[in-house]
């Protein structure tokens, strides 16, 4: 064998161990996303389960550099309001005090239902309901792994697609961008960003879950962000029963007599 062709075998073998490890890498790499997804789905669903809870929620509007400051200092913000939600893995029910007066909100397989004081019986809504400077999935947990499916994995990024008609976007960009920090990223069918939601994990009264939710809209209100704080989880005894939509006017009574009793 001459030296040419030595020389060529050699960088032959040489290349193709180099491809061999990217390929390796960027296979970790997907491995590694999608075990950060799942920690993710995991806590999402924490407090789904056959047992109810009660969440206390605060909920701040700000501008972004009015949060840095008060992230620093551990200082809070004057404007703010509550909002109590009860959940259970067969729904969930959310009292939000909005500038109409008192709201409820009802999630479950089937969709999303409004429910007021001048409403005779709920009304269905798509996930893209506003409410003030919310969408109604800001306020209602999505279920990705039923309404979203992973279409790619590139560089720490998982795309999420549609799955069911109950989701209000298109793709969603998943990220982990810090130990306890997941952001995501919602666009439309183009892929262009429109919100991005970060996603906090802790613990409250023992429980696992996304302690704050910051919410920002990347079209209109670029220097605001929203933030959701979980306060406070309490387990309580409302049936699963009650986990329909037909009974989201019980399911408001019930928020209203646990409340009330706790002041």
């Amino acid at each position: 064998m001459n030296t040419h062709i030595k020389i060529v075998l050699l960088c032959m073998a040489v290349f193709s161990g180099i491809a061999g490890l990217c390929s390796a890498v960027l296979y970790a790499d997907e491995v590694q996303n999608r075990t950060d997804y799942e920690r993710f789905l995991s806590v999402n669903k924490a407090y789904g389960s056959d047992r109810t809870v009660l969440v206390q929620q605060r909920i701040i509007k700000q501008k972004k550099n009015a949060q840095r400051k008060n992230a620093q200092s551990n200082s809070v913000a004057s404007k703010s309001e509550t909002a109590y939600c009860l959940f259970h893995k067969n729904g969930q029910c959310v009292r939000m005090k909005t500038k109409s007066g008192i709201q409820y909100f009802f999630s479950s397989d089937q969709g999303y239902w409004l429910l007021t004081k001048k409403l005779k019986s709920p009304l269905k809504i798509s996930g893209s309901y506003k409410v003030e400077e919310f969408e109604i999935q800001d306020i209602l947990k999505i279920d990705f792994r039923n309404e979203y499916r992973i279409v790619d994995s590139t560089d720490g990024v998982l795309t999420l697609e549609r799955t069911s008609s109950k989701a209000a976007y298109k793709f969603v960009l998943f990220e982990k961008t810090d130990d306890e920090v997941f952001e995501l990223t919602f666009t439309d069918t183009k892929k262009n960003p429109v919100r991005t939601l970060r996603y906090s994990r802790g613990i409250v009264d023992g429980y696992e879950c996304f302690k704050q939710i910051d919410i920002y809209n990347l079209l209109f209100d670029k220097d605001m962000v929203s933030t959701w704080i979980t306060e406070g989880i309490t387990p309580t005894d409302v049936p699963a029963s009650l986990f329909q939509y037909s009974n989201m006017k019980m399911l408001s009574q019930k928020i209203e007599g646990i409340t009330s009793a706790a002041k």
